[in-house]
């Protein structure tokens, strides 16, 4: 009688194990969930959403006409804009945006990024590459509800003379009095220098048609997203339109 008792006593000691071991799960499983509810408690409220219509990037729909080293003319155009209708969101400052990185690809595998730093966080890293001139006075501006946007880059395939001739720095978007970030026809500046725009260029060549095209607004800390949408570029297929003095 006692020896049935004593291995019945050695069965228990699993169940017991086993008992302890589901009371840990629940009160661990407790307290993460506590804990998860104040981090989320914590967070901060998303941005409120930006709607934007599809991006129309068109190759070549302007020319530098005042530099006649340039090589660019109506049927030689070297300022790529992108069009991009803000349908409908928050008013974006210019202040809020540290700067509009473009990227591209293709289905090759070639790639390129070019960035319009907030000239109001300019720095050592951001200045001039090619030119020893200051950037001079600059502007931004707001981005409303209804507003187009134009983002103008130059790029170099023509130019024959100059810093940023084509045989002296590759085929690239080279720094410019074109390169700039308007609101509407009427030229309203979002990210606009009185000199050459130093833009950052990075990659295998300029946009090319059929790219896809990334347009990304990063926060001060160029880190965070604040928007971005995506288009496929394509080649004017006019004369280009001379470059405005705005």
């Amino acid at each position: 009688m006692l020896k049935r008792f004593l291995v019945s006593e050695k069965g228990v000691t699993p169940v017991v194990g086993i008992i302890l071991l589901v009371l840990i799960t629940v009160v661990l499983g407790a307290i993460i969930a506590v804990s998860a509810f104040n981090v989320t408690e914590q967070l901060k409220e998303p941005h409120k959403q930006m709607i934007f219509g599809t991006p129309e990037i068109v190759l070549g729909a302007e020319y530098r006409d005042w530099w006649p080293d340039s090589g660019s003319n109506a049927t030689h155009g070297d300022i790529d804009i992108i069009y991009l209708d803000y349908i409908h969101g928050p008013v974006v400052s210019g202040d809020e945006v540290g700067s509009v990185t473009i990227r591209w690809s293709n289905s090759s595998g070639e790639v390129g990024e070019l960035s319009f730093v907030n000239p109001a966080y300019f720095g050592a890293g951001t200045q001039q590459s090619y030119h020893n001139e200051v950037v001079g006075n600059f502007s931004t501006g707001s981005f409303y509800s209804g507003d187009r946007m134009l983002i103008r880059m130059t790029h170099n395939e023509y130019q024959y003379d100059g810093k940023t001739d084509r045989d002296k720095v590759g085929f690239r978007y080279v720094e410019s009095n074109s390169n700039r970030i308007d609101i509407g026809n009427n030229g309203r500046p979002f990210f606009v220098t009185e000199n050459r725009y130093p833009i950052e260029f990075s990659g295998d060549r300029p946009i090319r048609s059929g790219d896809r095209v990334d347009i990304i607004f990063l926060n001060t800390d160029h880190v965070f997203i604040i928007a971005e949408v995506t288009g496929i570029a394509r080649q004017n297929t006019g004369n280009a339109n001379k470059f405005p003095y705005l």
